[in-house]
Order: structure tokens, then sequence, then C-alpha cells
């Protein structure tokens, strides 16, 4: 008989009395995986869809799910391996909790996959879009010698509250026209009484006064368990000019980021001090997986517009091809 993929999800809810924990120092959330990040992103889209806030994690919550996820390689159950409670890492970690859940799975090669099967078993979906709880650890191990290779684990806490937010991640505060928030890698920083720092990807439905279709600066307002904080984006037309300009007498250097192009060998940066000027080739690119540049030789308070076009070689000569469109493009600190 074939052997098939077995895929095993499990769910338990836990409640249980606080007491209280010296709150976690600021972290950055470069504790998180790129697939945990995403499972927490996945994760709150859908509490936001069904009218809840969002989820956020802490260092030791990660940490804890981590501990879990591993554990789970050798032994799949919400019994550790040293056969104690599941929820007992989170007394290992110093964390405190008014309610407690968690999902389990393995087999899922994606925090897109994980999150499909979660959402079609009805505890795990319970858990996800639980109203009381308010942390979410994600655990991700993968061991390419087991049959599964993939483990997965949502660790969730609740019964926080918050005091203050902030937006931290991506430099880059620019956005093309008709361009999400979503996609700019931005994530809040909120003062959880209990657990010090904890960190929430920024969604679009979490903000407000934004304009997709208006060039210009933004000011955007994010919300969170009752509290507001915002921050300010410059939203460009083609991507071809920086508008901007005020901050310009600290700053030497224009930074441009494009997206690769597929069968590229290379790329050729022009420039121009008029849109509908006469661009000249400043910089050929030799590597077609290069996809950035900073331009050194520029002047502050003055205004560039960049185009870069893509080059394949045949027959020893470069054969160039079609504009590519600009990512982003900002002053920076040359």
């Amino acid at each position: 008989m074939k052997k098939r993929k077995i895929l095993q999800i499990m769910s338990l809810l836990l409640l249980f009395t606080a007491i209280l924990v010296t709150p976690v120092m600021a972290q950055k959330p470069s504790f998180c995986s790129k697939e945990e990040w995403e499972v927490l992103k996945l994760t709150n889209q859908k509490r936001l869809h069904n009218g809840l806030e969002p989820l956020s994690t802490t260092k030791s919550m990660q940490k804890a799910a981590d501990i879990r996820a591993r554990e789970t390689e050798s032994y799949f159950s919400h019994t550790r391996p040293d056969g104690t409670s599941c929820f007992s890492v989170l007394s290992d970690q110093d964390i405190v909790y008014w309610s407690a859940a968690e999902n389990i799975a393995a087999g899922q090669s994606s925090a897109k996959q994980v999150i499909s099967s979660w959402c079609n078993s009805p505890g795990h979906k319970r858990n996800m879009l639980n109203a009381s709880l308010t942390h979410l650890g994600v655990g991700y191990s993968k061991n390419t010698n087991d049959y599964f290779r993939h483990y997965w684990v949502q660790l969730f806490v609740g019964g926080c509250q918050f005091d203050s937010l902030s937006v931290k991640g991506s430099t880059d505060l620019s956005l093309k026209k008709g361009k999400s928030i979503s996609g700019m890698d931005l994530y809040l920083v909120a003062d959880c009484k209990l657990h010090g720092d904890s960190y929430i990807p920024i969604s679009d439905n979490m903000c407000s006064g934004y304009n997709k279709n208006k060039i210009g600066k933004q000011t955007i307002t994010v919300s969170y368990q009752k509290l507001k904080t915002t921050f300010t984006v410059q939203v460009t037309g083609t991507g071809e000019s920086i508008p901007d300009q005020k901050s310009q007498t600290v700053k030497k250097a224009v930074c441009l980021k494009w997206k690769k192009t597929a069968n590229a060998d290379g790329y050729i940066v022009y420039r121009a001090t008029s849109k509908n000027g006469k661009y000249q080739k400043i910089k050929t690119i030799s590597r077609g997986n290069i996809t950035e540049y900073t331009d050194k030789k520029v002047k502050n308070g003055k205004k560039y517009y960049y185009r870069i076009k893509v080059y394949q070689k045949k027959n020893n000569k470069r054969k160039v091809g079609k504009t590519v469109k600009l990512r982003s493009q900002k002053w920076v600190k040359s």
C-alpha cells in the first residue's frame, strides 16, 4: 500500500490565573524567522477580517514556541516529552498569562498551508479567533531527515493590556501610487503591562487616513487596542521622481532599488534633472542579480529622475531592452 502523507493537527485551550512578571526589554522582530512572521501576519488577517484585534508577539513568546516546535518533532502532542503540559514552557520563560491555547501541525510546507489547515479545523480556528487572546508565539522547525519535515506551533496567551504604541521597521517610507501599507514591512511596538515590548505587523485595515490614489505626503493613523499612533509616507506617481526634498541638507546620495528581471545579464542606470529631459547613462551594472544602486554624484536640494534599462548579452554585444520600474528611490547619507 502506497504510503500517503498524514497531516496531524491538534488543539487545546486552557485557562489560568496570572501573576506579576518583570516586563521584557525592547527588541526588534529579528527573533522571528520569515516563516514565523508570515504565520503571525496571516493569523492577524483572519482576526481582522472577523472584527477582532490582531495578536502581538514578544521575544519570550517566540522562544517558547520555538522550543515547542522542536519538541513536537520527537513527541507530537500537547504533552511535552518530560510529561508536563505544553503550557509549562510558558512558565519556563517567565511568561505570565490569564488564558493560554496551543495549535500544533506537521507536514505543511508553508505558512499559507498551515493556516489553511488550522482554519479548516473548528478547534484550531476557534483558538485563532478567540477574542480574549492577545499574544501569539509562532514556532517553526524543519527537519529534512524526518517524514513530515515541517513542524508548526501557535502558542497563545491572553488577558494583556497595552500602554503605548510606536512604528518601527522599514526605513523606506515611500509608496508608489496604488500600493498598500501592508507591503511596507512596518510593525507596531506596543508596551504590554505584563510582557513589555510586543510586536504587531501593520496591515491596511489597521490604518486610517491613507489614500492610495493621492500623490504626496500623507499622515497615517494606526490603531491597536484602543491606542493610536501616526507615521508619514510619501506617495509617488511612477516611482521616477523624489518629491520630498525637505531633509536633503544632510543627505548626499540617492539609493535606487528595482525588481529583478528574468534572463537579465545586467542593467543600465540613466539620470536626468527633469522628468522629460535628456537621460544620461551614469552606471552599467554587469550582473543580472544586482537590483540596487546608490548614486553619490548628486547635489542636495536638486531633483533627479532615473530610468533603469535591462540588457542581455548576445554575440558579445549588449542588447538594451525595456525600462524596469523602480521599487523605491530615496535620499540617504553617503
